[in-house]
């Protein structure tokens, strides 16, 4: 094994570990993330996460099952970067 991936889901209020997924291949985090989150859909309400999950499935799959994704853009677009500079940098940043 020369590498470890790992993503972690962390209560931010009371900074318990809810979930943890360890990989040694390689994969996309926007599918470890959607593992992630079908796995604890029930408990979240805000999931936060870099711009490496960046992915609109993910997102979708956040929104109907009501928890708000607070997750980058990959800035690619104008658009894209627009939906960046109206996130709330105090929220985001507590990831």
């Amino acid at each position: 094994m020369q590498s470890l991936e790992t993503t972690i889901l962390i209560d931010v209020n009371s900074l318990t570990i809810k979930d943890i997924h360890c990989m040694t291949q390689k994969a996309w985090d926007g599918h470890i993330g959607m593992q992630v989150f079908r796995r604890n859909a029930e408990d979240l309400q805000v999931l936060s996460a870099d711009a490496n999950y960046s992915w609109s499935d993910l997102r979708e799959e956040c929104r109907s099952g009501l928890t708000r994704p607070l997750i980058k853009y990959r800035e690619q677009t104008p658009l894209q970067k627009a939906h960046n500079a109206r996130m709330d940098a105090t929220d985001y940043n507590q990831r």
